[in-house]
């Protein structure tokens, strides 16, 4: 009888140190975000809406049709690749035809100074 009350007492006990261990594992694995994921989290967002921001500055003011199409884009303060799909999209619309996979030469806009080349980009 001593042996079934001492085998039932570390029955419980491995029970009670299996379940803590499981729960405890269970516990670390939850996706609770720290500090820094929270402080990169709302970095990545101030920085979504800096570049949303940026992109609607963006215009096209001109476009000369060729086999490589030629644009005037007023970039403001976006980089040329960044705006690539504003620029294409404006493209587009102002040709009235698809410009999907055509590489355009673009030139930055400066009112009633020439325009000078910005670089090329390939339309999505």
């Amino acid at each position: 009888m001593l042996m079934r009350v001492i085998g039932g007492a570390v029955l419980i006990v491995l029970l009670f140190f299996g379940i803590r261990f499981y729960l405890t594992s269970v516990v670390n694995h939850i996706a609770v975000p720290t500090v820094e994921e929270s402080r990169l989290g709302a970095q990545a967002s101030v920085n979504a809406e800096a570049l949303r921001q940026r992109l609607a500055r963006v215009r096209v003011q001109g476009v000369f049709d060729s086999s490589s199409p030629v644009v005037i884009v007023e970039l403001a303060a976006a980089q040329l690749q960044e705006s690539r799909e504003v620029i294409c999209a404006g493209a587009e619309r102002r040709l009235r035809r698809p410009l999907a996979g055509l590489t355009l030469r673009v030139q930055e806009y400066r009112g009633s100074e020439p325009a000078l080349d910005a670089g090329t980009v390939r339309c999505p």
